[in-house]
């Protein structure tokens, strides 16, 4: 625990001037208007250059590091650090570790006052060198969260490449991408456009011979537990991903009437859901015992004689181009919902590779999965560890040792 001699209780009043924006008077100029999410235009002068906004309407609770004259409009408080009882970075992470949101009043329009905001009060190092270290230290993760992110988000760019590629162009004998402008010749004329010589063009019903479905049952909404049934929510089902987790707990009465268990290697698709979620899917990997399907979900039962890569298939019912042909061809009269019929769904055409070939593509977009996995992962183990330091190092449940505060007076002197 801190030492709470060398730490104090202080308000954002007595370590920050806190203000409102305004209205601009005129929307051109180069300096920028800025709302807690970004700039919303342009003016002829500034009124706030250092410090922090925060959304007082619309993006209520957001915050936005400013570091350059920029006009803070009226839907923003502005939040700048008294030097000598503040410092700026360790300012920023105190707003984000504060949860300004949660002062949102409740009216017709949600709002954050500014006496409300200078009155949030926490426990302090007096020390602006102590300070000035934690932030670094939570800045450091930060920038590596940043790093891991901008990862992911060009790994996903990536995928769509790949998948674009492999799913219309596939892998040769020697397990590479054929070219079509190199290799013509490897290609040939389809209803669905040029293909592969080798592959067919038929209906998802070629591959799939039943879409099993289960009964719709009275269920708690929390997960089952041990012992329980479990009903799947249609939200199980997203971008290629099965969620077990998410199923409800089927009452005692309604257990008799379960149908349709979870199958390993098996596909589920959602047939009803909103206009942009009809037809997502996931791939099971393996047996779940005690979930079971609801009837707004289907699995897939393949043909055994056609050797289906049910990994292949999960990744071509997620492709973008079938994705979107699935939501066009769905129907419904609410708005809300909309649903696609077994024999509609069956006979949509798509392009299909030799069985050896479609394993060959599922394991190289398997690959690549992992790799997007393990990012993933490492995102969130880093957002765990920024949480679990935010909460250590800005209580003052954790000290910073001296050496370390010491390297950065040190450094601050040399400045």
């Amino acid at each position: 625990m801190c030492d709470i001699s060398q730490w104090q209780v202080r308000s954002l009043n007595c370590l920050s001037e806190i203000g409102s924006g305004s209205a601009p008077l005129s929307q051109k100029g180069s300096f920028p208007i800025m709302g807690a999410n970004g700039q919303i235009g342009s003016t002829d002068r500034s009124n706030f250059e250092l410090g922090y906004l925060v959304g007082r309407v619309g993006s209520v609770g957001a915050i936005k590091y400013i570091s350059s004259p920029c006009w803070a409009s009226d839907n923003t408080l502005t939040v700048k650090p008294k030097p000598a009882v503040c410092d700026l970075a360790f300012l920023g992470h105190l707003l984000f570790f504060f949860h300004p949101e949660k002062l949102a009043t409740i009216n017709a329009q949600p709002l954050i006052t500014q006496t409300n905001l200078g009155n949030l009060s926490t426990v302090v190092p007096r020390s602006t060198d102590e300070q000035h270290a934690i932030a670094t230290i939570l800045d450091t993760v930060d920038e590596a969260i940043r790093r891991t992110e901008a990862l992911i988000a060009k790994l996903r760019q990536v995928k769509v490449g790949m998948l674009h590629d492999l799913l219309t162009c596939g892998l040769n004998e020697n397990g590479e991408l054929r070219d079509p402008i190199r290799h013509p010749e490897q290609f040939k004329n389809s209803p669905l456009g040029r293909i592969p010589k080798g592959w067919e063009i038929n209906t998802i019903g070629s591959l799939i011979k039943e879409l099993e479905a289960g009964a719709s049952v009275n269920a708690w909404d929390r997960p089952a537990g041990g012992g329980d049934f479990g009903v799947l929510k249609t939200s199980c089902v997203f971008g290629g991903k099965f969620l077990p987790e998410e199923n409800k707990t089927v009452l005692p009465r309604d257990q008799a009437r379960v149908s349709c268990p979870v199958r390993a290697n098996s596909i589920i698709i959602s047939r009803m859901n909103t206009p942009l979620l009809v037809g997502e899917s996931g791939y099971v990997k393996e047996e779940h015992p005690g979930i079971y399907l609801p009837d707004r979900l289907w699995q897939a039962v393949m043909r055994e004689e056609k050797r289906v890569s049910v990994k292949w298939l999960s990744h071509v019912l997620n492709w973008e181009p079938v994705r979107k042909f699935i939501r066009d061809i769905a129907t419904g009269t609410s708005g809300s919902m909309k649903n696609i019929s077994k024999g509609v769904f069956l006979s949509i055409e798509i392009k299909i590779p030799l069985p050896d070939e479609q394993e060959s593509i599922a394991n190289r977009l398997g690959a690549f999965d992992a790799i997007m996995a393990k990012e993933s992962k490492k995102s969130s183990k880093l957002h765990q560890l920024k949480q679990g330091l935010m909460h250590d190092l800005l209580t003052g449940r954790v000290r910073m040792p001296e050496s370390i505060l010491q390297k950065y007076q040190a450094e601050v002197a040399a400045e």
